[in-house]
């Protein structure tokens, strides 16, 4: 699967087989979430892998009852530093910088899970102290996203994508973008030589 057909065919996963996530695969989408850009190179994220039940069920309430948190075999929490992201650019770092640092990062791991054939979700509403305490998370440490993941149950349903066309404009607002394109990776399959 390359780059493009990872993006485009990402969908969210809500159900999960109890086969454990074999901690290499766990390890190669971490890794690719560390090479996320960050402001002034500042990688000032922090990961929590959960598979204890009691931590996840934790996780569940804190996420509002989110049941696939509890019966996804592995939970990623991925965390920011803020201790780091305000050494060099103060409160705008804390508030502001390491959001979208961390947002990138879990785009990253999305993008290294789909294409493992790994389901995941992304969550970004729960409470953040009842995380940091059931993790035991240190004061500088916020808790941003959790990810649950393991090999999804059922069929991946499409998700409704609106077109780039509606929401771009060309140096200013309300003067529509026109772009004559084909997904590039419809244009790398067709370049690809055919087998005879």
């Amino acid at each position: 699967m390359n780059i493009f057909e990872a993006t485009t065919s990402l969908t969210l996963t809500t159900d999960f087989h109890k086969k454990p996530v074999d901690e290499k695969i766990i390890g190669l989408i971490l890794h690719t979430g560390t090479h996320a850009p960050t402001a002034g190179n500042l990688q000032e994220w922090e990961f929590v892998v959960v598979e204890d039940d009691a931590k996840k069920e934790a996780l569940s309430d804190a996420a509002l009852g989110l049941r696939h948190v509890k019966i996804a075999p592995s939970v990623i929490v991925v965390c920011a530093d803020l201790r780091k992201a305000a050494l060099k650019y103060g409160k705008r770092g804390e508030l502001v910088y390491a959001p979208e640092d961390i947002g990138g990062c879990a785009a990253y791991m999305a993008l290294a899970a789909n294409a493992l054939e790994i389901g995941f979700d992304i969550i970004k509403s729960f409470d953040e102290e009842e995380v940091k305490n059931a993790l035991n998370l240190p004061e500088n440490v916020r808790p941003l996203i959790i990810m649950p993941i393991g090999y999804p149950k059922g069929k991946k349903e499409d998700r409704k994508i609106n077109p780039f066309e509606n929401v771009t404009y060309v140096n200013k607002w309300n003067q529509k973008i026109d772009i004559d394109f084909d997904p590039i990776f419809h244009a790398m399959a067709d370049s690809k030589p055919k087998n005879k």
